[in-house]
């Protein structure tokens, strides 16, 4: 079955019922056999993986998939184990509120459709939320979309739309394919658009601290040289050896920057690059996320 996508240009396939179970097979398989070769028993229906992720035995499976929510009563005295990626070793998972788990999850930038790749990750989450959920926990999941950036502003010129057409366009058609894929929505899908004074405050906020600049265009960046530390906790990036390189974040702008790995946190506007519908005048000037 297939719909066509004036946005597209063409036929956009739908996902067909053989093709949603088989992708939640691959997400499932994919988190029992590829992050581990020795499995570890835990106190609980489950297994966990070397590196911490929960996995299930094959009759269990199903009864994750048949979602029903919490009843706030957590079962026994299970223990659920997650691989902390700052301490890089499994640690015992203890909630900061006793029955309720908040989960922020980063969405799509709604510019086009979605693909199997992206659904991976929103799969993952999905099994995640399950997981909890039948441990007896409240699940409050907040899914952002990323409703401006470089990309979008792009496909709105070269199709001679709106930017709230066009993301909201793409924004349907997400939430469309997340209910055939059986994922439990989040409670939330905010938009970046609907936070810019947010935005600005934090900005503003680091600047106040030394960690953000305005460059002489007029754009904000975060300045990494001046966090001790950054990059070296989660992923052991070698800041020096970046900064030798040359080589920092891709930007599709000119970027005006004093450091290689110093990225925008506000872009200024410019005149034949960015649009009156995505552009905001604040206090720390005329412009957009960056």
């Amino acid at each position: 079955m297939a719909r066509i996508d004036p946005y597209n240009g063409g036929a956009r396939n739908k996902f067909d019922s053989r093709s949603i179970q088989l992708l939640r097979y691959i997400t499932v398989i994919i988190f029992v056999f590829d992050f581990s070769l020795s499995l570890h028993r835990v106190k609980a229906f489950g297994l966990l993986s070397k590196k911490g992720y929960i996995i299930f035995p094959r009759q269990d499976i199903s009864r994750l998939f048949a979602f029903q929510e919490s009843t706030n009563q957590i079962k026994g005295n299970q223990e659920i184990y997650f691989f902390n990626s700052l301490s890089r070793s499994k640690e015992k998972f203890r909630p900061i509120h006793p029955n309720t788990i908040k989960l922020y999850t980063c969405g799509p930038t709604i510019y086009d459709s979605a693909h199997v790749g992206n659904f991976r990750a929103f799969l993952s989450y999905d099994l995640l939320k399950r997981v909890l959920t039948y441990f007896g926990y409240k699940v409050d999941h907040v899914c952002n979309l990323t409703d401006v950036d470089d990309k979008i502003i792009k496909r709105c010129n070269d199709l001679n739309v709106s930017l709230q057409d066009l993301t909201a366009k793409y924004e349907a058609l997400f939430l469309e394919d997340l209910s055939l894929l059986n994922i439990i929505p989040a409670r939330a899908y905010p938009r970046a658009t609907q936070h810019i004074q947010e935005m600005v405050q934090l900005v503003q906020d680091l600047a106040a601290k030394g960690l953000a600049y305005q460059s002489e265009e007029g754009s904000w960046y975060f300045n990494v040289a001046k966090k001790e530390g950054y990059g070296q906790q989660l992923v052991s990036l070698d800041a020096a050896a970046v900064e030798a390189s040359g080589r920092g974040d891709a930007d599709e702008y000119d970027a005006d920057k004093v450091g290689v790995q110093d990225f925008a946190l506000w872009k200024a506007f410019k005149l034949n690059l960015d649009r009156d519908d995505a552009t905001w005048d604040t206090d720390i000037g005329r412009g957009r996320p960056g």
